[in-house]
């Protein structure tokens, strides 16, 4: 069962980073810097999604606490 929902996470992660992939493939990234970034935000989306929902959320709650 743990096995079974780790392979939908799995799969769904690796489904965003390709994604994101495509969407970036056209990117200018000559820069080492952006290509990094770029890097990082297809490997990491999950988080970074997370951390943008958690913002939204503050911004709805009235400000930064």
């Amino acid at each position: 069962m743990i096995a079974a929902i780790v392979t939908i996470l799995v799969v769904i992660w690796l489904a965003g980073a390709a994604l994101l992939t495509v969407m970036f493939a056209g990117a200018d990234t000559d820069d080492t810097a952006e290509t990094i970034e770029l890097l990082l935000a297809v490997l990491f989306w999950p988080i970074a999604m997370a951390c943008g929902r958690i913002g939204i959320q503050i911004d709805i709650a009235g400000g930064e606490r």
